[in-house]
């Protein structure tokens, strides 16, 4: 081979490897456009979610802090015995003593997510202390409706105190 052949050899290589180099780099100036592009629309969508997360957040805190009022004021179907403590803690603040106590099976309210007790029972004590007894019931039960009452005075001051009551609870979820 002559001289000029392997130069113009040579320099056949050297422009296949430059076009071959060129090729490389375009793709690569390609991906990396590409991978800028996602990049952008990966941070914008961080930013959105941050945002959206930060609302969320404070509506998630909003509901829980509605449900626990709600708690506060309406105790859960389930927690029948609470309102049994309750009752029976009126009565020891009040100085009277309940002789008959019974509850039916929760029914659904007219209004959705919340049942209603019908709570009857019996007290004995002192006249004053069964009218303290039906003024501490709200504190002890905030959501007892009073239905019905009934009082019998004896003699030496002490009485009877029948009672109804419809005790609103939230549906066990």
């Amino acid at each position: 081979m002559s001289i000029t052949t392997k130069w113009i050899l040579t320099l056949v290589i050297l422009v296949i490897l430059l076009v071959g180099i060129a090729v490389y780099y375009t793709r690569q100036q390609d991906r990396h456009d590409k991978l800028s592009e996602d990049l952008d629309k990966a941070q914008q969508t961080l930013i959105a979610n941050s945002q959206q997360k930060g609302l969320l957040q404070y509506q998630l805190d909003l509901a829980n802090l509605a449900y626990a009022e709600g708690l506060a004021v309406f105790p859960d179907a389930s927690q029948s015995m609470d309102m049994e403590q309750a009752l029976y803690g009126a009565a020891a603040e009040s100085g009277v003593e309940i002789t008959t106590l019974s509850c039916s099976s929760p029914t659904a309210a007219q209004a959705g997510g919340y049942q209603v007790f019908a709570v009857s029972l019996g007290v004995d004590g002192q006249v004053e202390a069964l009218l303290r007894f039906t003024a501490v019931l709200g504190y002890w039960l905030p959501s007892a409706d009073i239905a019905s009452v009934s009082m019998n005075t004896l003699d030496g001051g002490s009485g009877t105190l029948s009672m109804s009551l419809k005790v609103y609870a939230l549906e066990a979820g």
